[in-house]
């Protein structure tokens, strides 16, 4: 048997950067245009998953990420990483945004189309109907901040818990729904 979160019971302890009714908003949005979201499958065996943030550090690592690309590791670009990772070539498995903010839309102005998105319920209703328009493969996930957002989803929803950064927020979409073990 699988254990799931127990949203009634769990404590939140984030700061949102938006209202949480402009949050549960954009949620509801999302609900009607996102069609694939992420559930639990089974474990990954045996796989690396490189994920990258736009940190200044990035920079320093584009040699050892490429390298863990080239023998098989998927690389997932954590919102504006993407650019730097363009930059230098390196094209991501997937792209993570989270943020609930205007701004995201940015990060996918002109996307390719290769890449998985895994785009939170909380996002900014434009930045999935940008992806849709531009036919990616867009998929959500229901990031728990403590908005009430629970109310307003399927009760069969999955929310992923896993700290307030995309990056981290990232480990746990991976880890508890595909299984990764190796970050």
């Amino acid at each position: 048997k699988i254990a799931v979160v127990d949203s009634d019971n769990t404590q939140i302890k984030t700061r949102n950067c938006l209202d949480h009714g402009k949050i549960r908003s954009n949620i509801r949005d999302n609900l009607a245009q996102i069609r694939a979201w992420v559930t639990i499958c089974a474990p990954v065996v045996d796989e690396e998953i490189v994920i990258c943030s736009a940190g200044a550090s990035l920079e320093e690592h584009i040699d050892e990420i490429r390298e863990l690309q080239e023998r098989g590791a998927k690389i997932v670009s954590v919102k504006h990483a993407i650019e730097t990772l363009n930059r230098h070539k390196i094209k991501p498995w997937a792209v993570v945004l989270l943020d609930p903010r205007e701004h995201v839309e940015g990060f996918v102005t002109n996307p390719d189309k290769d890449p998985y998105y895994f785009v939170a319920s909380m996002c900014n209703p434009n930045v999935v109907r940008t992806l849709n328009k531009n036919l990616c493969k867009v998929i959500g996930y229901h990031a728990l901040v403590g908005a009430g957002e629970v109310a307003d989803l399927i009760p069969n929803d999955l929310p992923i818990g896993g700290g307030s950064a995309t990056a981290t927020r990232s480990i746990a979409l991976f880890s508890d729904m595909f299984g990764y073990k190796k970050f």
